[in-house]
């Protein structure tokens, strides 16, 4: 995984700590989402 995180990093010219923050923001979104769609 932390290979992994390294490759999009340099491919993105990122740091691994953005790559992760925008990881974690998707993932907030997306469950933001799915709750509303629940309550819906």
């Amino acid at each position: 995984m932390a290979e992994m995180m390294d490759q999009i990093a340099t491919r993105v010219e990122r740091s691994c700590g953005w790559i992760v923050k925008q990881v974690f923001s998707d993932l907030e979104d997306q469950e933001e989402q799915r709750r509303r769609m629940t309550l819906e």
